[in-house]
């Protein structure tokens, strides 16, 4: 989170932080800075059951992994209703 909030206050990009959360759950935030949306906008998609996400308490938590598959599958099914 201190590398995050570094990077933010010099205004750089994001990126070299989310490759260190491969190995671990990410938090509301960090998937919404992932996908570049609003902490909003992953908490109804979460709450929503649209995204791949597992409550813990009180708390949401997020597998990379199945973020990135998520994604995929958006893409594809956004261009094929565009084709």
């Amino acid at each position: 989170m201190d590398q995050w909030l570094e990077l933010m206050s010099r205004n750089q990009t994001y990126l070299p932080v989310v490759s260190h959360m491969i190995d671990r759950l990410m938090t509301i935030e960090d998937v919404a800075a992932y996908m570049q949306v609003s902490r909003f906008t992953v908490y109804r998609l979460a709450k929503d059951r649209s995204i791949p996400a597992t409550k813990i308490g009180r708390q949401w938590r997020f597998q990379k992994e199945e973020i990135d598959q998520w994604m995929r599958e958006q893409f594809r099914q956004s261009s094929h209703r565009c084709a």
